[in-house]
């Protein structure tokens, strides 16, 4: 799947580069501020930018998000695993480029900022009780001793997972990758898109896993 992943990438960013933009050029510079320069003459300013990475945008579909420093890098390193984008169904933004040599940049799918209504739309539930469903997550795998308070029961978390496919992969994802909880809870955190024809929500940042911020971000 790699394989055929990897032949229909240039095909998918053929209107950009038909403009000049390059990810070989992009991935041949030597320096951030080389790469930044490069994606603001090629792609215009940027639409995002953290404490790790410059976000630029493509076109209605897709962005480009570029590492600023060595915790951008290990960002792009995990949100450009194919195999996590097919994983976990639409709970995290679709791939459509990976620099595999330096991760200095993974090009994604753009989506719109989430609003606390769309969870009603997309999953059925309020973005109060998805935040105690997180919660109630966080807590099975949560080896700090630092247990949150929630009330979501048992019960509701297993008919939660029973009746969304979404909930049951995106549980399944806060499992194996244990995101830092605080970001797990802000709804700025979160975007909205459409998959075929239906509401999706999507989990914005999904390269910040525990070991990425244990290594880069909690001796800050």
């Amino acid at each position: 799947m790699k394989i055929k992943i990897k032949e229909n990438q240039f095909k998918i960013l053929k209107e950009a580069m038909m403009d000049g933009f390059s990810t070989e050029k992009l991935s041949s510079l030597n320096s951030f501020r080389q790469r930044v320069l490069y994606c603001k003459e090629m792609l215009g300013n940027p639409i995002g930018r953290g404490s790790s990475r410059i976000v630029f945008q493509i076109d209605d579909e897709k962005v480009l998000k570029l590492a600023m420093n060595p915790k951008g890098i290990a960002q792009n390193e995990v949100e450009g695993d194919w195999g996590a984008s097919n994983n976990y169904g639409d709970s995290v933004p679709k791939l459509f480029y990976v620099d595999d040599d330096n991760y200095y940049f993974i090009i994604t799918e753009f989506v719109l900022p989430a609003k606390p209504k769309d969870f009603e739309v997309a999953l059925g539930i309020s973005f109060e009780e998805f935040c105690d469903f997180v919660k109630y997550r966080y807590n099975s795998y949560c080896r700090n001793g630092r247990q949150t308070r929630t009330r979501m029961t048992d019960e509701r978390f297993e008919e939660l997972c029973e009746n969304s496919e979404w909930l049951y992969d995106f549980q399944i994802y806060l499992g194996d990758y244990q995101p830092p909880f605080g970001d797990l809870v802000v709804i700025g955190n979160y975007g909205m898109t459409q998959r075929d024809g239906d509401a999706t929500i999507v989990l914005l940042d999904s390269g910040l896993t525990d070991e990425v911020y244990n290594n880069y971000y909690s001796n800050r």
